[in-house]
C-alpha cells in the first residue's frame, strides 16, 4: 500500500466518501468506529460477485468511477476510499 500525504484544516470537518462492496454487511459501522467524531462519512455501493476472482475484481474496477459518482457533489468529499480487501 502506498501512503499519500493528506493535509487537513483542523477547523473544518473532514468529509470522506467510502465505496463499499454490495455484499459487505459490517464495514460502515467498523469504519465509523475508527474515525474521529468530526469526520463525516458518506458511503455508496459497488456490485460484487459472490466469488472473488481476478475477473470479478476487474469488473469491480470498471465500476468504481460510477459508484464514486453516486456520492452527491454537494457533499464535496475530501477523499474517497474503496473498502475492498481482496486481491
Amino acid at each position: 500500500m502506498t501512503a499519500f500525504p493528506f493535509d487537513t484544516n483542523p477547523n473544518e470537518p473532514i468529509k470522506l466518501g467510502l465505496i463499499v462492496l454490495s455484499s459487505d454487511e459490517t464495514i460502515e459501522d467498523e469504519f465509523r468506529a475508527m474515525l474521529p467524531k468530526s469526520c463525516s462519512l458518506f458511503q455508496t455501493r459497488i456490485h460484487s460477485a459472490p466469488e472473488v476472482t481476478p475477473d470479478t475484481l476487474m469488473e469491480m474496477k470498471a465500476g468504481l468511477a460510477t459508484s464514486a459518482s453516486m456520492i452527491p457533489p454537494s457533499f464535496n468529499v475530501d477523499l474517497v476510499g474503496y473498502a475492498c480487501t481482496s486481491g
